[in-house]
């Protein structure tokens, strides 16, 4: 699209630069481009796209757009929006298909092919490695809601704006630090609060099958080189609610608290904290999302009371938030150390290991 902007402004005069400028920056809004990581620029010469063109054609006349002329210049024109918007599109990978030489000899597509795919792969690997914001365990164990201690907490992992960032495979293997995870409970303009129902067959037992309040994950390296440093939570929410979630329109965010629970190895890595964030619009999970964790039409939005009803079928976190938001009454049961049945423990930098209580009769 960029590209024949900039045809009809540069070869055919029919767009003014501050015209093309506001048609192309619209499509290069973060809103659209936040979605892409890897762009590829395919062209050729006008030889090898006419010949392509008439190979499997009866006639060999050329066509109002088919002709050397006009694809000298869409070529061109492509050429310069790569290059002007190369500062907006990290990654940009031209590739020439023309014949190599005069006699029609094909370039080898399969070579181009693996050069992408190659191209591809090793972009998967480099955001599959990430580099998560952690900090020192910290002693409260539970819910806290206090404003103050909510600051000071975040003051510590900020550390006077000189944060500490860690691989997340060295961080899955260490109890010597939390993994920093902001989450949001989403209030509608209605009042209503979203929740989603897990599939069954999700990885994580105590959370087969249960309802959830929460959006979010863990905040990376990215989120704080991308915001300013009061931002790096905010930042990092509207990162995963955009990821999770289609139409969500974020209007207010507000921290509520922050979650350490001690009952699992899971719980005891992550310093979860919550955001109560108010948004507009008709919000759905996005495919990706359903097909790996949440059932069809899962998401619904409840009342508060309601909410209270479904306390026995939320996920634990969800049960904090229940209960320290909605005042709502957890059972015992799903209170008890048991429901994290299966954690084996994990090695301190010290080497030494800890173990999580093993489950003592039967689930309630």
């Amino acid at each position: 699209m960029a590209g024949w902007m900039e045809y009809l402004r540069k070869a055919e005069g029919r767009l003014s630069e501050e015209d093309r400028d506001c048609i192309v920056g619209f499509f290069a809004r973060d809103l659209w481009r936040c979605r892409q990581n890897m762009v590829f620029l395919f062209t050729a010469d006008h030889a090898t796209s006419l010949r392509r063109e008439t190979e499997d054609k009866l006639t060999l006349e050329a066509g109002s757009v088919m002709n050397a002329d006009i694809l000298d210049k869409l070529k061109d024109a492509y050429k310069s929006v790569a290059n002007r918007l190369s500062d907006q599109f990290d990654l940009v990978y031209h590739v020439d298909t023309s014949f190599q030489d005069q006699s029609g000899r094909r370039p080898s597509f399969q070579q181009i092919a693996y050069v992408i795919a190659e191209r591809i792969v090793k972009l998967i690997q480099e955001l599959s490695a990430q580099v998560l914001l952690v900090t020192t365990p910290v002693d409260f164990k539970g819910f806290e809601s206090s404003d103050e201690q909510i600051e000071k907490t975040v003051a510590s992992i900020l550390n006077s704006n000189k944060p500490r960032f860690l691989a997340r495979e060295s961080a899955e293997k260490t109890l010597d630090v939390q993994q920093v995870v902001p989450y949001a409970v989403l209030v509608n303009t209605e009042g209503k609060y979203f929740c989603a129902k897990r599939r069954s067959d999700v990885d994580r037992k105590e959370l087969q099958g249960k309802h959830t309040l929460l959006v979010g994950g863990h905040a990376e390296q990215r989120d704080w080189d991308e915001a300013k440093p009061n931002q790096v939570f905010e930042n990092c929410l509207r990162r995963e609610i955009d990821e999770e979630l289609i139409g969500a329109q974020v209007r207010k965010v507000r921290p509520v608290g922050f979650i350490h629970d001690v009952r699992s190895r899971m719980g005891s890595q992550h310093l979860a904290f919550i955001h109560e964030i108010t948004v507009g619009g008709r919000t759905v999970i996005r495919r990706q999302a359903l097909d790996q964790e949440f059932g069809r039409e899962t998401v619904s939005w409840k009342t508060k009371e309601e909410i209270k009803t479904l306390v026995k079928e939320l996920d634990p976190w969800s049960q904090f938030v229940a209960a320290a938001l909605f005042d709502a009454s957890i059972p015992s049961s799903d209170g008890d150390p048991t429901l994290f049945a299966g954690d084996q423990g994990l090695v301190h930098a010290s080497g030494k290991k800890r173990r999580f209580p093993k489950p003592k009769g039967k689930r309630g």
